[in-house]
């Protein structure tokens, strides 16, 4: 790794131009109402509550602050061996029907496949 340490604060969630969580809660009421309160100019897909689910919902964006700090990150990387391709193709030449199992995500198993 040659990147520099650095502290990461995640305090307030925040979208990607930098809006603050203050922000994010003002925006998701435009398009989330109490039932019965929706403006005729509110968008079609906007979504209407029940008052206590409603209001439920906004305590927990505005009482969202976790103070949390970013320590570190990990990746993995785990290849197939380069004798894999030739293997496979002994297997078919053989009669045998080759199948991957897998608990990726099928666009991973995919691309592993190829």
């Amino acid at each position: 790794l040659d990147q520099p340490i650095r502290n990461v604060p995640l305090g307030d969630p925040a979208t990607a131009d930098g809006a603050g969580r203050d922000e994010l809660i003002a925006k998701w009421k435009t398009t989330n109402f109490v039932k019965g309160s929706k403006p005729a100019d509110a968008p079609a897909s906007a979504t209407e509550w029940e008052k206590d689910e409603y209001d439920a919902i906004v305590a927990g964006m505005e009482n969202s602050k976790i103070k949390l700090t970013l320590i570190g990150m990990s990746a993995l990387i785990d290849p197939p061996r380069p004798s894999v391709p030739e293997a496979v193709l002994d297997c078919q030449r053989a009669g045998v029907r080759v199948v991957m199992v897998t608990g990726d995500h099928p666009q991973t198993a995919a691309a592993i496949a190829k």
